[in-house]
C-alpha cells in the first residue's frame, strides 16, 4: 500500500480535489485537481511536492504554472454637464472591466470646477464588474468650463485615461 500526502498549494493556486493524505493499493490511481485563480496579470508558478512512503521515490515535484490575463478598462472619454443655474449638479459615469482578468485602478484628481463625490480612489474589478463614479460640477460663474478626470489602471492598453469634463454655468 502506497501512502502519502498532497499538500495545499499557495495562492493563486488551490488544490480543489485529491488533496491531503492518501492510500493507494497496488495498481490503483489517484487524481489531484488544481485551480488557478490569479488576482493580477502576469505569470505565476509554484512547486507542489507530493510525498509518499515509496522508498525509490519518496517525493515528486509537480510544477504549477499559470498566467493571469489583464483586465480591460472601459470608460467614457467625456462627461458633459448641461447648462446649469444650480450651485452644483452631479452626474454619474461607469468604469467597467471588459477584460478576462482582474482590473486594478485608481480614480484620480479632477481639474476645473469639478470634483469626484463618490467612487473615487482605488478600485478592483473582476471580469464584467462595474464601479459608478459621481462627478459634481459647481460653476463659479457663467460661461463654459473644461476640466479633466484622470484614471489609471494595470490594463496594458489603457494604463492612463483622461476623461474630459465640460459644463456651462448660466
Amino acid at each position: 500500500m502506497l501512502s502519502g500526502n498532497v499538500p495545499a498549494a499557495s495562492a493563486p493556486f488551490t488544490v480543489t480535489a485529491g488533496g491531503g493524505a492518501f492510500n493507494l493499493a497496488g495498481g490503483q490511481k489517484g487524481s489531484v485537481t488544481v485551480q488557478f485563480a490569479p488576482t493580477a496579470p502576469g505569470a505565476d508558478s509554484e512547486i507542489l511536492t507530493i510525498t509518499s512512503n515509496d522508498p525509490k521515490r519518496p517525493s515528486v515535484n509537480v510544477k504549477l504554472t499559470g498566467k493571469g490575463a489583464p483586465g480591460r478598462l472601459q470608460a467614457s472619454g467625456r462627461l458633459s454637464f448641461a447648462k446649469t443655474k444650480a450651485t452644483s449638479v452631479s452626474k454619474n459615469f461607469t468604469i467597467k472591466n471588459s477584460g478576462p482578468g482582474v482590473l486594478h485602478g485608481n480614480v484620480g484628481a479632477t481639474t476645473g470646477p469639478f470634483k469626484v463625490t463618490a467612487g473615487g480612489g482605488d478600485f478592483v474589478l473582476n471580469h464584467g464588474e462595474k464601479v459608478t463614479i459621481t462627478v459634481e460640477f459647481t460653476p463659479p460663474a457663467g460661461g463654459p468650463f473644461i476640466g479633466s478626470l484622470s484614471l489609471s489602471s494595470d490594463d496594458p492598453r489603457h494604463a492612463s485615461v483622461t476623461v474630459k469634463l465640460t459644463g456651462i454655468g448660466i
